[in-house]
């Protein structure tokens, strides 16, 4: 496979959204141009454990839904001969709450963030409301694609 998504379940969670965001990250990754082989690493983790990483990390003392850290792939591809992007750490509780709060699926959330963080590891952010759409367009270009949206129907 071209591009592999390495999974770590670090809770009792029942993750089954593994083919889904294999195909995001094709997708994604295809968009974005990028021909070489890839990897990265998905963090399934409890509040506790993301909120820790969010305090030493971003001096934010607070449970967050997705970190994203981006490895420095562009140093190591010549080396080890593919990009290993980074690391994604995704708060299984947070994607629940949220996607209750948006009235959406968890199938929409786990997508969406993880799209998201792919982004960000990626070089992108939103800072500005240009960058912000500019990632936002990538995402909801290739959910919408594979059909996953919102309950009422907009992305």
């Amino acid at each position: 496979m071209k591009n592999t998504i390495v999974l770590n379940n670090k809770t009792n969670y029942e993750f089954k959204y593994l083919s889904l965001l294999q195909e995001i990250f094709d997708k994604l990754m295809n968009k974005l141009e990028v021909k070489s082989k890839t990897e990265i690493s998905l963090n399934i983790v409890e509040n506790n454990e993301i909120q820790k990483l969010s305090k030493i990390y971003r001096n934010k003392d607070k449970v967050t839904d997705i970190l994203s850290f981006k490895n420095d792939w562009e140093i190591l591809e010549p080396i080890i001969g593919y990009k290993m992007l980074g690391d994604l750490y995704i708060s299984f509780k947070k994607v629940e709450e949220q996607a209750k709060e948006y009235k959406h699926s968890e199938l929409r959330e786990w997508s969406y963030l993880f799209g998201h963080g792919i982004m960000h590891i990626m070089g992108n952010d939103h800072l500005t409301k240009k960058d912000e759409d500019y990632m936002h367009s990538y995402i909801e270009l290739v959910l919408k694609e594979m059909n996953i949206r919102r309950k009422n129907g907009k992305n």
